[in-house]
């Protein structure tokens, strides 16, 4: 109810997606961590474009997504747990081409602030026992994504209409710094997908 009143007061559409993804992440020093180069992740979107007699191809996307990983691990000791969860925030304009006004082929290039954190525990129950080590760093980078979207029909007598997506490309991320764990890098290709609702959808 809140995007629908702010889209009526701003004369935007507004639109709000739950999206799961995964975005490469080879640097070795997540082997500790995981077997696999994947970070899959899942999270909330938001896009705002100017409401228009016609179809606006412009818009904002802005977007947070949460990922976590982690094993147990043995050794000659007593085992512990490694786990890696990261934050990624993203921010950027999305460009597309209105198809009958149910497919949008879109293109969307985006600046990110990944938090990364990593640790180490011998006591899974509790997130916080003082026995852990835990190194958190932060870095910017940018995502480049294509991707296609699917709505359903234009109906005048209706405020929103439901959409699904899924879109492709590359990811880069500075080296995130984990103090003694050392640095570690995410980035290359980065795969999300979705659904949600768009209220004040332009005319067509």
């Amino acid at each position: 109810m809140m995007l629908l009143a702010l889209s009526s007061a701003l004369a935007v559409e507004a639109e709000v997606a739950a999206e799961v993804g995964t975005l490469h992440n080879g640097d070795p020093a997540y082997d500790a961590f995981v077997r696999g180069n994947g970070m899959p992740s899942a999270g909330l979107r938001l896009g705002f474009r100017p409401r228009a007699e016609k179809h606006f191809p412009v818009g904002v996307l802005a977007s947070w997504q949460h990922s976590s990983r982690g094993s147990d691990v043995s050794s000659v000791g007593p085992s512990y747990t490694a786990a890696f969860t990261s934050d990624t925030f993203a921010l950027g304009p999305k460009v597309d081409v209105d198809l009958g006004g149910v497919l949008a082929p879109y293109v969307t290039a985006q600046g990110v602030l990944m938090r990364g954190l990593a640790r180490f525990d011998d006591d899974r129950s509790d997130n916080d026992s003082p026995g852990q080590t835990r190194y958190t760093g932060v870095a910017p980078g940018v995502f480049t994504m294509g991707g296609i979207e699917a709505s359903s029909p234009d109906i005048p007598e209706m405020p929103l209409e439901f959409l699904v997506f899924v879109e492709v490309g590359y990811g880069w991320v500075a080296p995130l710094e984990l103090g003694g764990l050392g640095s570690m890098q995410p980035g290359g290709v980065v795969v999300r997908a979705g659904t949600g609702v768009r209220f004040g959808r332009s005319g067509r």
